[in-house]
């Protein structure tokens, strides 16, 4: 009787024990598809460590794991939301690393940042076909941080819009080639979208403008050619263009001039540099530094304009009327073949070397 009654008391333990076993098992590990593509990938990236055994739960609270960022989700699993390659203390890319496309079958990958790492193997930029029914990251990734790779060729797949929650793109200082996908305009939680520094050709997409909510965009240093489209013009949270050193021709569209706010950063010795040549009329948002006093008695067509010291400028045109406007941080449309307004290219400051270092 005794023995009965300790092997029921026995049971009972051991049943509420397996009721509350796997749950913590399970806050502590990684869904076993989940963690076979993060090896797959770090053994393809980087030779590091042996990322297998050194780190057989690499989502583990207080893992020494380098360059992963984990969360728990609400089925109690923590799962990996950024990845990072490059310099240390990042993981190291392997010399022949090529592009791994594997990485965007993580279900729950919000940013991810390779930097100077495709360096000796040519490889090119790759996305997994996009199939509902299978896990990838299309509807996670937030962010998308691709630099300084000078092994990175080939051109921007047209797949690239099927990361619907995109805010960052950047794809800069690379060797990236061929048209600016058209699709590319149909990311509209963009906010930020950088091309530079590469050898992108054709024309900047005219759908350009469909992306309402980009408040930064850099193609500058590339070989694109065509005129600016007036979609631009209809990006109506932009802070920063940088349109420079490419081919572009033609006139500025008047919807990008009338863009243009804030303080005239030319210096005084530029401006009388150009003299008659500079002409930024039709701007009514621009105004020019009226503490100085080249400034004051320039003919440049803004009117002058002081600070109030709340993060305004205020614009006084030529009869003394007010405009209170909120400024572009950045305006580059210089080194194409632009004529009209701001159309122009300022005199060599630098040398050409100099001019190609671009600071990350």
């Amino acid at each position: 009787m005794l023995a009965h009654s300790l092997m029921a008391v026995t049971l009972t333990l051991l049943y509420f024990l397996s009721l509350f076993i796997p749950l913590s098992l399970s806050a502590l590990t990684m869904e076993a598809s989940e963690r076979e593509a993060l090896f797959s990938v770090m053994e393809s990236m980087s030779s590091d460590r042996d990322w297998r055994s050194s780190n057989p739960d690499p989502c583990e609270p207080g893992s020494s794991w380098p360059g992963i960022e984990c969360k728990q989700g609400k089925d109690s699993y923590f799962h990996v939301t950024r990845l990072d390659f490059g310099p240390s203390p990042n993981p190291n890319c392997l010399a022949n690393a090529s592009f791994p496309s594997l990485i965007f079958t993580l279900p729950f990958l919000q940013s991810l940042f390779f930097v100077d790492c495709f360096k000796d193997t040519k490889t090119v930029l790759s996305f997994p076909p996009l199939n509902r029914s299978s896990s990838n990251s299309y509807s996670s990734l937030q962010q998308l941080s691709v630099r300084s790779n000078s092994a990175l060729t080939g051109s921007i797949p047209t797949e690239i819009s099927a990361f619907k929650s995109l805010q960052v793109l950047t794809l800069s200082q690379n060797h990236l080639s061929g048209k600016i996908p058209d699709s590319i305009s149909s990311i509209s939680s963009l906010i930020h979208l950088d091309l530079s520094y590469n050898s992108l050709t054709g024309t900047v997409p005219a759908q350009i403008g469909q992306l309402s909510n980009l408040a930064g965009l850099d193609l500058s240093y590339n070989s694109l050619s065509g005129q600016i489209p007036k979609s631009i013009g209809d990006l109506n949270q932009l802070q920063k263009l940088d349109l420079s050193s490419n081919k572009l021709t033609g006139m500025i569209p008047e919807s990008v001039r009338n863009m243009l706010s804030g303080i005239v950063p030319f210096n005084p010795n530029f401006v009388k540099r150009l003299g008659r040549n500079l002409d930024l009329s039709g701007n009514t948002g621009l105004c020019i530094n009226g503490s100085d006093g080249y400034y004051a008695s320039a003919r440049v067509g803004v009117g002058t304009c002081r600070d109030d010291r709340t993060g305004t400028v205020e614009n006084l045109d030529s009869g003394g009327n007010s405009i209170r406007v909120l400024g572009f941080d950045h305006f580059g449309v210089f080194h194409n073949n632009l004529i009209g307004l701001l159309g122009l290219n300022p005199p060599p400051l630098l040398s050409e070397s100099a001019a190609t270092q671009k600071p990350l």
